[in-house]
């Protein structure tokens, strides 16, 4: 009940237990205030651990990448900054299988080499050959001749019970039919 004189009011009861209510929930409050500022804390420490991990990550990369030879590096492109060959290199180390044979530096740097060779010259490209016309070379000389493995060969020795001495003029009849080449089994 509240007094009717100014200035001067009494509790009664239901205000003692409201401002209790407001007490508890104030602590209940401050609790929870608390509980939010140490999950912060914890989240602002396990970001920061993780930036430090993703530091190491990217300096091992690229500690690597200075033990590439420059052969290599020349043809790895786009990876000239730390967070882009770490960006390239970590999906190629998950691809890798456990029983996957790995790679030779030293192989690998004389491919390069080869490949990327200034003075290498270009050899022109093999013409196809169309399985007709091995039906206009059937009577040349070249191809009337057997061809006869050593007979003390293991392979001879089969040529020979099988009397398949002369294997590539019996192929070229098969040579019109469809269009696989019957000797190396190419379009």
């Amino acid at each position: 009940m509240i007094s009717i004189v100014p200035g001067v009011f009494a509790m009664g009861k239901e205000t003692v237990d409201t401002q209790s209510s407001i007490d508890r929930l104030t602590n209940q409050i401050k609790k929870d205030q608390e509980k939010i500022q140490k999950a912060n804390d914890n989240l602002r420490q396990a970001y920061d651990e993780m930036t430090d991990v993703e530091n190491g990550i990217r300096e091992a990369c690229w500690t690597f990448r200075t033990e590439i030879p420059d052969d290599v590096k020349k043809v790895w492109t786009g990876t000239g900054r730390k967070d882009s060959f770490r960006d390239e290199l970590l999906p190629r180390i998950a691809a890798i299988k456990p029983d996957d044979i790995q790679p030779d530096l030293r192989d690998i740097e004389r491919r390069i080499a080869i490949v990327f060779d200034d003075n290498a010259n270009t050899v022109p490209e093999i013409p196809t050959i169309q399985l007709s016309q091995l039906v206009d070379y059937e009577d040349e000389p070249i191809l009337q001749k057997k061809i006869v493995g050593r007979e003390d060969l293991p392979l001879g020795a089969l040529i020979k019970k099988l009397e398949n001495s002369d294997w590539v003029s019996q192929g070229i009849d098969y040579a019109t039919e469809g269009d696989i080449c019957p000797f190396c089994q190419q379009p």
